[in-house]
């Protein structure tokens, strides 16, 4: 710079040497300019004036902007380029339903948005300009005067600046955002597939103590052409507060670990679609207002540990599961699932599923199970499962032809509703009419090829029934029922002993309704109210 008066000094001319052993010697100039903060061109801080342009020719002067303890007001979006930083001073704590807005209670740097707007972006449209090495941290965006709520309630609900968006991540990879709390936004942190703009792709970005307090989405991936551009998005030690509509929501994934988080009451939970390499450990969900704490459709290789969901539905009194998947494969599952409105787990159309954990099912609208399956081949589930309804299964499946193996402690129940079989038990449950043939008095409902194994037992440890007339009896191999319109059993007859032999037999297991007045197929509710368990035993 050019001296200014006796007391100025060009400070090109004067020498720096960094105190630190090998370091390099520059000049004062230089030096300053390696970290320049907002203010040093122009930016006021006060919140009233325009700080747009300032904080975007600082950016594009120096790539690495500091932003002093203010209210930085900007008007339109900061458009980030590759290996930019922004440090503020701190977070902003404007608080949930906090009322009014104080200027700056902790002294941090707060970006306060017009609303309407995207805060900070790439030039999403512009393909060529795809941004890399990007760091923003230690700072609040948002909008003020919306979050003036004053209770917590079933009625819940952000109130957001519509169309305003904290940060738009597409085209942005290998970045990082730490410490930033996101305040009454329509979406935090935006990361969707612009189609006029061409395939941009989104990877390995890393969010870290990141906080959203009344938005309407706290984040969203999304991908409008149906292809999967964006992976590898790591997310740790972030909380969604109360007043956010939705959490996360993330379609399109291929690799996405989230960790450490905590997510506070809100109306939808956590639904991410279509993702590959899911994993999700130490997280903590309560209460949503009408869905599913987390939703899970077409993912692979889910991998969900040291998990915490509880009371899912309970502040819309609504009939939702703490943690609902369909259409996955590869799913593990270990944590607590606790009081949900529905069940703990349910699980549909889906495929290799290992449970470990303790879940409760409650039932608030109806009678839920613990764990809920439909159509889901190989499922072994491990651990404790309640049901605080007095009707409701431990564990609960509609598929017949599916076998659900592990070692299962239910809530004394076990006795009444046997739902719950080890790994050589074979469990035939919520019967439907396929292949049955009506012939005189008799109807076949079931026929299925069973291996004893040499030395072994096939025995029949439980049957349960329930005819509308009576004067009806089930019977299962050699074994049949008493004639009632109800019952229960648990006859632990032998039905093939094959105790003797060196070499396995198979069994051919037939389920049978016996004493119908009539030929007539017996129909679909009769079924539904028949469950049979045989076990193969080795001495």
């Amino acid at each position: 710079t050019q001296q200014q008066g006796a007391g100025a000094v060009d400070a090109s001319q004067v020498s720096y040497t960094p105190p630190f052993t090998g370091s390099v010697a520059t000049n004062v100039e230089v030096k300053l300019s390696e970290y320049v903060s907002v203010k040093d061109f122009g930016a006021v801080g006060d919140g009233v004036t325009d700080d747009t342009a300032a904080i975007q020719a600082a950016l594009d002067a120096s790539g690495c902007v500091y932003f002093p303890a203010g209210e930085y007001y900007i008007t339109a979006p900061i458009i980030l380029k590759t290996g930019m930083m922004l440090k503020g001073s701190g977070i902003v704590d404007k608080g949930y339903y906090a009322g009014p807005f104080a200027a700056n209670p902790s002294g941090g740097t707060y970006i306060k948005l017009d609303s309407g707007i995207v805060g900070f972006a790439a030039d999403a449209f512009n393909v060529s300009n795809h941004a890399v090495g990007i760091c923003i941290s230690d700072m609040s965006i948002g909008v003020d005067g919306y979050n003036t709520g004053t209770a917590l309630d079933s009625t819940i609900s952000a109130n957001y600046a519509a169309n305003t968006v904290g940060i738009n991540i597409t085209g942005i990879s290998d970045s990082y955002f730490q410490n930033i709390r996101f305040y009454n936004l329509e979406r935090g942190l935006d990361c969707r597939y612009q189609p006029a703009g061409g395939l941009q792709y989104t990877a390995r970005n890393k969010f870290i103590n990141v906080n959203f307090d009344n938005c309407n989405i706290g984040m969203i991936t999304e991908s409008f052409v149906g292809v999967t551009n964006y992976a590898d998005f790591y997310i740790t030690g972030c909380d969604f507060s109360v007043g956010c509509n939705n959490y996360l929501l993330i379609n399109n994934m291929d690799g996405l670990l989230l960790s450490e988080s905590v997510f506070f009451p809100s109306q939808n939970g956590i639904i991410i679609t279509k993702t590959s390499g899911l994993k999700m450990s130490n997280v903590t969900v309560f209460e949503t207002l009408t869905a599913s704490n987390i939703d899970l459709s077409e993912c692979n290789i889910v991998n969900l540990s040291s998990m915490n969901l509880s009371r899912s539905g309970w502040l819309g009194n609504s009939f939702a599961n703490n943690l609902t998947a369909s259409l996955c494969d590869r799913i593990s599952i270990d944590g607590n699932f606790l009081e949900a409105t529905a069940s703990g787990i349910n699980i549909s159309n889906s495929s290799n599923v290992k449970i470990n954990a303790s879940v409760t099912g409650y039932g608030v609208n109806g009678d839920s199970p613990g764990v809920f399956l439909a159509n889901v081949d190989d499922c072994q589930i491990n651990g404790i499962v309640r049901t605080t309804e007095g009707t409701t299964y431990s564990v609960q499946t509609n598929d017949t032809n599916r076998v659900v193996s592990g070692n299962v402690n239910a809530n004394g129940r076990v006795n009444t509703t046997p739902q719950l079989v080890a790994s050589n038990d074979f469990r035939f449950d919520n019967l439907q009419p396929a292949g049955g043939v009506a012939v005189t008095t008799a109807y076949e409902i079931l026929r299925r090829n069973i291996v004893v194994p040499a030395g072994g037992k096939l025995i029949l440890r439980y049957a349960r029934f329930y005819f509308v007339n009576s004067g009806l009896s089930l019977k299962v191999g050699s074994w049949a029922s008493g004639t009632t319109t109800a019952n229960e059993e648990y006859p632990n007859d032998v039905l093939y002993d094959n105790s003797g032999s060196g070499s396995g037999y198979v069994y051919t297991l037939q389920i049978i309704v016996n004493n119908l007045s009539t030929p007539t197929p017996v129909n679909t509710d009769v079924l539904d109210n028949i469950g049979v368990i045989v076990q193969t035993v080795t001495n």
